[in-house]
């Protein structure tokens, strides 16, 4: 995923850059938030298109949900899994579990908010449940994460490097991933309201 983004942000110009988006606005923007795993990839309906030919086909995703965090419970959600425009890092596999950030676009399959930064991988560390969160996606102050180091290459038409140029070309790259915990995600994206018994004024009888 990281390596498309990278490839589909090569000569973009500065209007196609994505801005970084404060998690609350992100949280606001969507319609859906759930904790799913992906059942199915199959190809996008025919109306839905990346806005150039370069770009790989647009497959749709359907994910069974495990939790409901915003929005109406449902059994599954289909969304697009794959780039339609500059900077895109939406992406869906196969048995992969996510949190979706999702926006309803008509009758069809949703789209990932922000332009791909609203689906989260799950993966494990050290037993417990982390979500890849994008740097993009401004946690509130204070907010616990770790970080781990990756390496990356990308293959490329020359021609995007350098005009003219035939050929590719291979760019290496590390990058910082950053995870929270799933239920520190979980705690801001949703939390608890306080019990009617914690928020009434509790009367204790008097001895007679």
């Amino acid at each position: 995923m990281v390596a498309l983004a990278v490839s589909l942000c090569v000569s973009v110009p500065a209007w196609a850059e994505v801005a970084d988006v404060v998690l609350k606005d992100l949280i606001a923007q969507s319609d859906v938030i759930v904790v799913a795993t992906v059942t199915k990839i199959e190809p996008a309906p025919d109306h839905i298109r990346a806005v150039e030919e370069r770009y790989p086909p647009v497959k749709a995703a359907t994910a069974r949900v495990v939790e409901t965090w915003k929005g109406p419970a449902v059994k599954d959600v289909r969304f697009v899994a794959a780039p339609t425009q500059y900077c895109d890092t939406a992406h869906a596999t196969k048995g992969e579990k996510l949190v979706l950030f999702l926006e309803r676009h008509g009758d069809g399959p949703m789209m990932i908010a922000h332009v791909g930064r609203g689906g989260m991988s799950i993966h494990d560390v050290k037993g417990k449940p982390y979500v890849t969160v994008s740097d993009q996606v401004i946690l509130p102050r204070g907010t616990r994460t770790i970080s781990e180091t990756k390496k990356d290459s990308v293959t490329l038409p020359a021609r995007l490097r350098e005009p003219g140029k035939k050929g590719t070309v291979t760019v290496d790259f590390t990058y910082e991933l950053r995870s929270i915990e799933l239920g520190t995600l979980r705690s801001v994206v949703c939390p608890e309201k306080p019990r009617d018994a914690d928020t009434r004024r509790q009367v204790v009888p008097r001895d007679r």
